[in-house]
């Protein structure tokens, strides 16, 4: 697996979804938290936070790290069951989400951990649930959002009881490589990394509202997504320099593209909205860019020497520090959120 890459699993053919057609697994005990020992991250590929605590998933060691957002101590490793590779973890409605894979790996599904006992809650691995590279998680009214990149499909299913609630995989859509999903006016707001547009949907009913792919939105490879105060922020990841498109989260109309050189956007891939300000990781350029969300003026930018940065990929907020994976040297790099200083880069 590259460590070059947010997605490390290349595209696999899924042959072998019949030995599981009807498994949603109760599993309470299978995930073991175990003091930590020294260095566990190998293969960090995602990262989450409650305020209290960061997660992070390692998929060569089948771990989930956690730490304490205080001190940036690693308390204990989570341990998953052999083969479950967790590529992706989202903290949402009170429980860690996380992309993994079963059957030796062939078959993708989506875990459900309790952070409170680090029980393995259960697995979503229906033939129904239709999961074909699960990534992005979005939470809404009690429902929990599962982007399928390779399936050009998003899996909805009820939180609480486990059930499918349905998937949305219609042409007329414009899913194509669904990966970023946020919410916003009662919509759900979907990044086509290869489409080069959103798709919006109704977040009750997932009927179909619009795709935007306006010529004049410069969509270029769109990946993270965030909304706030009306607003929508879409980052371009595959353009250089690299852009953040702001949309009307009303309409869907352009308010701008922020795009300057000054702000070194390059190979942005992660991206959250912290009081106020924009965070976007650039992994081809080694850095960290803030922007005012209100202007989409530059505030700062922090480079490679003074961050620890090293190919950053996922970001994360967690009580008043900024937490940033680095995807090649298999570190995490702190900042203070009020003013973008380093704190200490984990090993």
């Amino acid at each position: 697996m590259t460590k070059n890459s947010f997605n490390r699993r290349p595209l696999k053919l899924v042959c072998s979804l019949a030995v599981v057609t009807a498994l949603v697994m109760m599993v309470p005990s299978t995930a073991l938290a175990v003091p930590h020992r020294g260095p566990d991250f190998s293969g960090v590929n995602a990262i989450t936070s409650n305020g209290t605590y960061v997660w992070v998933a390692n998929v060569d060691r089948n771990t989930v790290i956690q730490l304490d957002v205080k001190s940036g101590v690693i308390d204990k490793t989570i341990s998953t069951p052999d083969t479950f590779e967790p590529e992706n973890i989202v903290y949402g409605d009170s429980a860690l989400w996380l992309v993994v894979w079963i059957d030796d790996g062939n078959v993708p599904a989506v875990a459900e951990l309790n952070p409170s006992n680090d029980a393995l809650i259960r697995v979503f691995a229906s033939k129904a649930d239709d999961f074909n590279e699960p990534f992005g998680f979005g939470f809404y009214d009690g429902n929990v959002w599962i982007t399928n990149q390779a399936g050009n499909s998003i899996t909805i299913v009820n939180a609480k009881k486990g059930s499918i609630v349905r998937v949305i995989s219609a042409k007329r859509d414009g899913l194509h490589d669904p990966k970023g999903i946020a919410f916003a006016n009662g919509w759900a707001w979907v990044t086509n990394v290869l489409g080069n547009s959103i798709t919006v949907l109704n977040a009750r009913t997932g009927a179909l509202v619009k795709v935007i792919n306006s010529k004049v939105d410069s969509f270029q490879h769109p990946y993270s997504i965030v909304t706030a105060d009306g607003h929508v922020w879409a980052a371009n990841g595959a353009a250089n320099p690299g852009s953040i498109t702001e949309l009307n989260a009303k309409n869907g109309s352009l308010v701008k593209v922020i795009n300057s050189a000054q702000d070194k956007l390059y190979g942005c891939i992660g991206m959250i909205l912290d009081h106020g300000d924009l965070w976007i990781t650039n992994s081809f350029g080694n850095s960290l860019t803030e922007l005012s969300a209100s202007s989409g003026d530059l505030i700062r930018t922090t480079k490679a020497t003074t961050g620890g940065l090293d190919n950053p990929g996922p970001i994360a907020a967690g009580g008043t520090w900024l937490w940033v994976l680095n995807l090649t040297s298999d570190s995490v790099s702190e900042f203070q959120a009020s003013d973008g200083v380093p704190v200490r880069t984990i090993k």
